[in-house]
Parts: C-alpha cells; sequence; structure tokens
C-alpha cells in the first residue's frame, strides 16, 4: 500500500527560516530509508510562513503513529511553531501522458472529450 504522510507547520518569518534552514538538513538524509518514493517540501501560498513536508512511501503500510522520519522531522519542527501531522493512504494514483489516459479508458472513462468542469468552476467563483 502507498500513502503520504504530510508535515505542516505554521509559523512566523524569522522562525520560518530557520524551520527551512532545519528541513533542508534533515530531509535529504531520509533517503537511507526503504521505500520512501518521495520528499517534497512546499511553501504555503496564501500563508507564506506555512511549510509542508510531503514524503510518499511505497509498499509498506503506515499505521497512526507513522513512519520514523515523519516523528523527526514532526518532533523537529515544533521548536518553530504550531505542527500539525496526518496520514493519507493513497485510494489512485495518475501518472502524466498516454499512461494515464490508458488507465482512465481501462475504467471506462471517455478521455478524448475535453472537459468544461474547471472552465465552470472558474467562472463560478468570479460571480
Amino acid at each position: 500500500m502507498s500513502s503520504i504522510e504530510i508535515i505542516r507547520i505554521r509559523t512566523v518569518a524569522d522562525k520560518q527560516k530557520k524551520a527551512m534552514k532545519w528541513l533542508l538538513e534533515i530531509v535529504p538524509t531520509l533517503w537511507v530509508t526503504p521505500y520512501l518514493k518521495e520528499a517534497v517540501i512546499c511553501q504555503g501560498l496564501s500563508a507564506p510562513t506555512d511549510l509542508s513536508v510531503l514524503l510518499r512511501w511505497d509498499e509498506i503500510e503506515l499505521h497512526d503513529c507513522g513512519s520514523d522520519s515523519a516523528v523527526i522531522i514532526t518532533e523537529g519542527l515544533k521548536a518553530f511553531g504550531l505542527v500539525n501531522y496526518t496520514i493519507w493512504p493513497i485510494l489512485e494514483s495518475f501518472q502524466s501522458g498516454s499512461a494515464c489516459m490508458n488507465q482512465l479508458q481501462g475504467k471506462g472513462l471517455d478521455v478524448t472529450q475535453p472537459s468544461d468542469t474547471a472552465t465552470r468552476i472558474r467562472k463560478k467563483r468570479k460571480t
């Protein structure tokens, strides 16, 4: 089973820089961990002092307490602000390009016609 662990921190500007520096030291060391497929550090668009770390795991079942890597990150970030941790089991995963098209067609979905759903949502937001 694949899962994504999300560790979010809400902090203030001076602590955000320190938290980011700490993450840039810790996250690259995670690659010795088996089954870790991806580690991503993100910054909040509407709240730039917010940071998130996403850990994507393949072929491992995570329990409520999470991975050792997530525990290390979560505990370390507490020194910089409010931390939130969640685990998200991946139900479906779609890759870009023809592999995704084949996967959708295999589910009986018509992928030859462009969808106007995004356009309708954008128009509704403007009103």
